[in-house]
């Protein structure tokens, strides 16, 4: 926008302001102009914001190419160049025009936020007035003494209206009406019926499942709460038509007709939501834990609240333009009819049984329920007793507020259960989408749970804060005030001199879980399709998966940061202090990341090798940020830091190659052929098919033991996995040789010595002889 139209924009808001203050102080104002004030004003204050958000985007660059100008030469310095000296001149004026226009955009805003305030207040200071003015107390004879004759008359005006119309209308004219009735009701039905039947079959309430589950559940009670709502509305819609079509009404007819219509939607959209949650005939599909009589109760409470609502609708259609004492005396006497149904709800004790309702302990929010239903008691009495005090508005206002929050309570159990189910059955492993999306994203049990939650937390979140807002607006706060209020929660609002906007934050993260998300497809994709289709080895392979999940991340945080508007040049400040910090707090943290790069650039290990790290031996299963897995024979998993593996010691079995050595010692007793022992030693290795034969075997005579010569084989194989497996061969082979040759493999033996021995003998001979 250019600088005039600015200008233009900025006096004309400025002259709306100001009519704004003068009209706020006319106390003859009524609601309907207030309304159109505050939708002015809103439309003003988003197109200041919008043109000081356009105005900033420009501001930045200007402000770019002035710091790449420098700084003005100094006044002993020499003149710079004339053009740069206007190019410099320019740029200071358009960020002085720029600056100034953007601090009356900040003014206009500011005002208007004033007047919203204001408007608002004065609107809730009717709206308090209004619901706690005291006019007439219904229970007044003079009420029912002009009340009741002025309904008869409407009453009598209506039947000689219609005695009017059947005597204008002819039999012919009554016959052709009925005939284009009749067959628009046909016409409606062959459509709607078999419509509703295949629904029925498809996706409804059958007896084949005896057991349904929760999904079954709110997917029939959706399918019945169609049913029961298309074939009503058709009937009554066609029915509407065919008189609208032919009848000649009035204004105030077609009004009332109108009406009427509602009345009967209403009636029908209750009826079908509460046979659909409630099933009050079919217990197995019921989504509301409540027995068979209870469910059949409360059915026919709500679709009772219903009906008079919808009689209230057409009365005051009806009755529009009449007396003050006629109108108190209706909503009177609806007050009545709304607090019977809702206290015929309180007074049954054992809808708020929770033990019989939902199979808990009697104890389990016991106190919370009684609370609860005390409070609502009095709310529900109030409604009578504000209205016999003259609070007719009030009395109304209690008896129209309580029915639709209990609506809205219903309906936000519905939602949220409808929805935890859908995620529930999204990450199911058993189902066919589930194990999709798990096999997709690589998700564990674990992983899954974690998913799972979130995604509740989220979508509950979302559901709950929705109901607030919808609560806000049954009792009473204005639907534009609300989308005003939203506006700036998630556009833009300042705490502090800093700007905060949700959307922008939402954004960020959608935008860094989404980038994650391609970055672990694209991770599995490499797995699975490009590289088991290349020769590239194993732990390389696992190299280039790690490589791309931490470049993934990096991009993803870098453009989360950007999106949120962050300049990371002024964080360095932050990261410099921090970095003391760092030093001493996270150093382990540090070297251990920075130790898992070096592993994966320099490799000496990999995923698969065989590694002993001093005590503790296995194989490599994974190589995270902060330590690698090892999984012992024992198949138990050992995480050990990255920095251990790289300041110690690493024993890699099969960094360069998987050949591995058998080294097997042999004793064999003295007085054996030594040459015929190195000679089968050598035949058994040979013999053997996983013995390599380019690196041949070799025995060694290692020397001369306490008890036997002591031998040992050594041979290759070709992979290191199978050593123990070759080991044991070996061993089983040399032993069945050395049995068939007669060579012997000695028992460690010790010479035993005694003292006296003469004396032991002659000992020993005089006990034999005192024995005989």
């Amino acid at each position: 926008m250019q600088t005039t139209a600015v200008a233009e924009s900025l006096r004309q808001w400025n002259a709306e302001l100001e009519e704004a203050g003068q009209s706020f102080a006319n106390t003859d104002i009524d609601d309907e102009e207030l309304k159109r004030i505050r939708t002015r004003l809103n439309g003003l204050r988003v197109d200041a914001i919008a043109i000081s958000d356009n105005l900033a985007a420009k501001t930045a660059p200007l402000q770019a190419e002035l710091t790449a100008l420098g700084p003005p030469p100094a006044k002993d310095a020499p003149k710079e160049p004339k053009s740069l000296a206007v190019k410099r001149k320019s740029l200071n004026d358009q960020l002085t025009d720029m600056d100034g226009q953007a601090r009356e955009l900040g003014l206009v805003i500011s005002r208007a936020d004033a007047a919203l305030d204001q408007l608002s207040g004065l609107r809730i200071r009717r709206f308090t007035q209004k619901i706690f003015s005291r006019g007439f107390s219904p229970l007044a004879p003079e009420v029912w003494q002009k009340g009741l004759p002025e309904l008869q008359e409407k009453f009598t005006a209506l039947t000689k209206q219609v005695a009017a119309w059947r005597d204008h209308e002819t039999g012919q004219a009554l016959n052709s009406k009925l005939i284009h009735l009749i067959t628009t009701l046909v016409a409606a039905l062959v459509v709607a019926w078999p419509l509703s039947r295949w629904f029925s079959r498809q996706f409804g309430r059958t007896s084949a499942v005896q057991i349904p589950t929760y999904v079954e559940l709110l997917r029939a009670a959706l399918t019945v709460g169609f049913i029961r709502l298309l074939l009503p509305m058709t009937v009554t819609m066609s029915v509407y038509l065919v008189f609208e079509h032919d009848m000649h009404w009035t204004d105030a007819e077609h009004g009332l007709a109108l009406c009427v219509l509602k009345a009967l939607f209403m009636i029908i959209l209750v009826s079908a939501a509460s046979r659909a949650i409630l099933a009050p005939f079919n217990g197995r599909w019921r989504l509301m834990p409540l027995n068979d009589n209870d469910a059949h109760y409360v059915h026919k409470v709500i679709v009772g609240l219903a009906w008079v609502f919808a009689f209230d609708l057409v009365l005051d259609n009806w009755l529009s333009g009449t007396s003050l004492e006629l109108t108190l005396l209706r909503k009177f006497l609806v007050g009545l009819l709304i607090t019977g149904l809702l206290l015929a709800l309180l007074m049954h004790r054992q809808l708020w049984r929770m033990d019989i309702q939902h199979r808990r302990k009697q104890s389990d929010k016991a106190g919370v329920w009684r609370a609860i239903r005390a409070l609502m008691g009095m709310l529900v009495l109030m409604i009578p007793v504000s209205a016999i005090g003259g609070y007719v508005a009030l009395s109304r206002l209690l008896g129209t507020q309580i029915v639709l929050t209990g609506s809205l309570y219903i309906l936000v159990g519905v939602v949220v259960a409808l929805c935890n189910e859908l995620i529930e059955e999204a990450f199911n492993k058993e189902s066919e989408l589930g194990s999709k999306i798990r096999q997709n994203l690589d998700l564990t049990d674990e992983g899954s749970e974690l998913l799972i939650f979130w995604f509740k937390a989220a979508v509950n979140t979302a559901i709950y804060v929705a109901a607030v807002l919808a609560l806000l607006v049954i009792w009473g706060a204005g639907g534009e005030d609300i989308s005003v209020w939203l506006y700036s929660v998630l556009f833009g609002f300042s705490v502090a001199g800093v700007t905060i906007s949700l959307s922008t934050l939402f954004f960020a993260v959608a935008l860094f879980s989404a980038v994650l998300l391609i970055t672990r497809l694209c991770q599995r994709f490499l797995q699975q399709v490009i590289l088991p289709r290349t020769r590239i080895d194993l732990g390389i392979q696992h190299s280039i998966r790690a490589s791309v999940g931490y470049i993934g991340f990096i991009f993803a945080a870098g453009l989360a940061i950007s999106t949120l508007g962050i300049d990371l040049s002024k964080l360095a400040i932050i990261a410099g202090a921090l970095s003391v910090g760092i030093g001493f707090g996270l150093q382990n943290v540090v070297n251990n990341f920075v130790s898992g790069l070096i592993l994966l650039i320099e490799r000496p290990l990999k995923v698969g090798d065989w590694v002993v790290v001093n005590d503790m031996q296995g194989y490599v299963k994974n190589i995270n940020v902060r330590a690698t897995e090892i999984q012992t024979f024992d198949r138990a998993s050992v995480f050990i830091p990255n920095s251990t593996l790289i300041s110690n010691p690493l024993l890699n079995w099969t960094h360069a190659d998987k050949t591995g050595r058998v080294v097997l010692p042999v004793g064999v007793s003295y007085g054996c052929d030594t040459r015929k022992v190195e000679k089968i030693l050598l035949e058994v290795a040979d013999a053997h098919p996983s013995v390599l034969t380019v690196l041949a075997p070799s025995v060694l005579f290692k020397g001369f033991g306490d008890s036997c010569l002591n031998f040992e084989l050594r041979a290759f194989v070709q992979d290191v996995d199978k050593v123990m497996k070759v080991s044991s061969d070996l061993c089983f082979e040399i032993d069945a040789a050395f049995k068939r040759e007669n060579i012997e493999i000695p028992y460690p033996q010790q010479d035993v010595h005694w003292r006296d021995m003469a004396r032991i003998e002659a000992l020993v001979a005089k006990i034999l002889h005192d024995k005989k």
